[in-house]
């Protein structure tokens, strides 16, 4: 997976967070950049990033792998916040194939 974002504004904390229903079954092995904070709260697994400032971009990379469990799929949700301020969400489903 790749997040990027693109800041229109100052971001004060950049914070993309995750649903449990998308972490359940999956191991993360690589999040690149890694993030100054990780917490479990308000939307799921949340990565804090700090400070963007307006006009710049960050762009996050994970490389993980589904687990045999999954089979079938799962669905979840995707968001941003600045701090703990939501600023959107999309909604995602992985499908798993045999």
């Amino acid at each position: 997976m790749r997040f990027r974002v693109n800041s229109h504004a100052q971001l004060k904390d950049v914070t993309i967070a995750i649903t449990p229903s998308l972490m359940q079954d999956m191991t993360i092995n690589t999040l690149s950049p890694g993030p100054e904070k990780e917490s479990f709260g308000s939307g799921g697994v949340r990565w804090s990033y700090g400070p963007i400032e307006k006009g710049k971009t960050l762009v996050v990379k994970i490389d993980g792998q589904i687990n045999p469990s999954l089979f079938g799929g799962t669905n979840g949700a995707v968001s941003l916040y600045d701090g703990d301020r939501r600023l959107g969400a999309l909604p995602v489903l992985i499908r798993v194939l045999p």
